[in-house]
């Protein structure tokens, strides 16, 4: 029975960092790694932060959208009210979305 494959587990115990992962870098290239995956990290929040604002943005769009056409079919002075509120909204999450691009 000794002469059984040790698990995975069992064949690191003993070992140091170095004999498992290769030989360690040099500190100013393991510095270089460390930002670059900090940079992707970074872009990556950014993207997805985005994405959810715009996702937002459509979400909530489509509901005052339902308002103007509820609105305009019952009163044209409000519906005229409601187009400018859409018109407004749309207005600034643009801009929002054109921000954020600009930041990345």
């Amino acid at each position: 029975m000794s002469d059984l494959v040790p698990r995975g587990i069992d064949a690191m115990v003993g070992r140091r960092d170095a004999e498992l992962w290769g030989p360690r870098l040099p500190r100013t290239v393991q510095r270089a790694v460390d930002a670059q995956s900090a940079r992707g990290l970074v872009g990556a929040a950014w993207v997805q932060a985005a994405s959810f604002v715009a996702q937002v943005a459509m979400h909530n769009l489509e509901l005052l959208s339902h308002y103007e056409a509820t609105a305009g079919a019952s009163d044209p002075v409000t519906a005229s009210r409601y187009t400018g509120i859409v018109e407004d909204f749309l207005l600034v999450a643009r801009s929002e979305m054109r921000r954020m691009a600009r930041d990345l």
